[in-house]
């Protein structure tokens, strides 16, 4: 059986250093790229992991030196192992701000809701995005394509850069979105199309993959409806959704709200959630 490594010590340190930095736990959760949830742990005395540490050592540099030296013992280096490999760590450090020039880029941490078990957050560092594309830096994300549902424009592995504060449909019409099925609803589906020998032929011989799960983006429309249950025949009807290609290379529309008027909404296909808007996206060098 596993132990979980606790410390009190520990516990303080982080506390009074995300105090110090004047953050709640959700901001300093950003800054080291995990969950509010995992930062009450380590402040009870969990241990983190050794990415963590580090980057605990880093954000304490300026405002309590001290306490970088002790998250750096933490992972067994010792001062003289320290006095040893800052120099060179400093030195790549500003070899790497000189390539990108200092204040250009910002570092963007990975969306902790998407993670499929598959991945730990701790494995997966920030990536630099430009400066410039983000307005909003404390709600700013990625997360890497996993459906691919929207090739060839998004492949498997791509990385979306996502303003998670902006999630509102109403207001992303023309935007490109990220979202994300999760798996349980391609099995729900899976389930319901075996049933029936019209299900059985979508699933086989289908147009897109009706069972398709996972973080992809595409952009939205608005288009008009001309009824719809429960709304009045005064109101205009709008349905916001995307479009995916066929397998045939003809498109689908897929519906994701309906609203009544300005913006009451009428129903929300709740297998698709919402990340937010994409502001950027990169593409791995895939000849690697």
């Amino acid at each position: 059986m596993s132990t979980i490594k606790t410390s009190a010590q520990l516990g303080r340190n982080i506390a009074k250093l995300r105090a110090t930095l004047g953050l709640n736990k959700e901001a300093f959760a950003r800054e080291l790229g995990a969950s509010s949830v995992a930062v009450m742990y380590w402040e009870k005395g969990r241990s983190p992991s050794a990415d963590t540490y580090i980057k605990l050592a880093k954000l304490a540099e300026e405002k309590l030196p001290a306490l970088t030296a002790w998250f750096w013992e933490q992972i067994g280096l010792d001062k003289s192992a320290l006095r040893a490999i800052v120099p060179v760590i400093d030195k790549s450090i500003k070899q790497y701000l000189g390539q990108i020039g200092r204040g250009e880029t910002v570092p963007v941490p990975p969306m902790q809701k998407v993670l499929t078990g598959k991945e730990d957050a701790g494995s997966l560092p920030p990536l630099p995005f430009p400066a410039s594309l983000v307005p909003r830096p404390l709600t700013t994300e990625y997360a890497l394509v996993s459906d691919p549902v929207m090739r060839p424009l998004f492949e498997v592995g791509d990385v979306l850069f996502i303003d998670t504060s902006e999630t509102d449909l109403r207001k992303l019409e023309g935007r490109c979105v990220a979202l994300f099925r999760p798996p349980e609803y391609g099995a729900e589906q899976r389930a319901r199309n075996e049933q029936t020998p019209s299900g059985i032929a979508a699933t086989e011989d289908g147009l897109f993959d009706v069972l398709h799960v996972g973080v992809f983006a595409a952009w939205l429309r608005v288009s008009p409806v001309l009824a719809y249950g429960g709304a009045k025949r005064d109101e205009r009807l709008v349905q916001i959704g995307f479009d995916v290609l066929n397998r045939n290379g003809s498109a689908v529309s897929l519906a994701i709200a309906a609203f009544e008027g300005s913006d009451r909404e009428l129903a929300r296909n709740k297998s698709y959630i919402v990340l937010g808007r994409v502001l950027g996206w990169a593409k791995p060098d895939r000849r690697k």
